[in-house]
């Protein structure tokens, strides 16, 4: 009867030593606030620009109630409130991709970035171009620098600087009719897709002078 008790205690014991620790997440520390800052470190106080796949503990201090820390990937998505001030314990599993973190009311100041293993590059973002109307009875669109002629079929962003309150840029072609309002000025950012054909462009209140063209192949 002791022998057999004795196997059993050695048996647990052994068994005990072979099973597998619990997976434990890497910290990480967040801090939003009091001041426009915003950050990500790891334990050695190192800002967090890439880290491995795998589950973390992020402990997030957040120090202004009109800020907040939003964190967002694939896979999380997670936030303190902006009105509310205190320490946070998230536990969150990161795959691979790209994260990024900010403040929302002041996301354009306020933000980071990282990546979890390799994830591939970004795509490219589509090209830029430049369209001016006024202040005088001009119009052009340019790409570079160099007025477009004839472009590629896709997507691109379209960047119009609206000089004069006289004019607008109204740009139409297949499946595309945008304009700025004729009392307006300002620079407005449009994203659009171009499809095969002509595309024109004008200043409506003087379409007959005021205006250009280019194809798209």
């Amino acid at each position: 009867m002791r022998l057999r008790t004795a196997v059993a205690v050695v048996a647990c014991t052994l068994g005990s030593l072979a099973a597998p620790a619990a997976a434990q997440g890497a910290d990480l520390f967040a801090v939003v606030g009091p001041d426009f800052n915003i950050s990500l470190r790891d334990a050695q106080g190192i800002t967090v620009t890439q880290l491995d796949p795998g589950p973390y503990r992020i402990f997030v201090e957040d120090r202004s109630d009109f800020h907040n820390f939003h964190l967002f990937g694939p896979g999380v998505d997670r936030l303190t409130e902006v009105e509310e001030l205190g320490s946070f314990v998230w536990e969150v599993t990161l795959v691979e991709g790209r994260y990024r973190f900010v403040c929302d009311p002041h996301a354009t100041d306020m933000r980071g970035a990282f990546t979890v293993g390799n994830p591939p590059p970004p795509p490219a973002p589509p090209p830029r171009l430049v369209a001016t109307v006024g202040p005088r009875a001009t119009i052009s669109l340019t790409l570079d620098g160099r007025r477009v002629r004839s472009l590629s079929a896709g997507a691109y962003t379209v960047v119009v600087r609206d000089r004069s309150r006289r004019h607008n840029f109204h740009l139409t072609g297949p499946r595309l009719n945008r304009r700025t309002a004729v009392s307006r000025t300002g620079t407005f950012t449009w994203r659009v897709t171009l499809r095969a054909g002509v595309h024109r462009f004008v200043s409506d209140p003087q379409r007959r002078t005021v205006r250009g063209s280019f194809s798209v192949r």
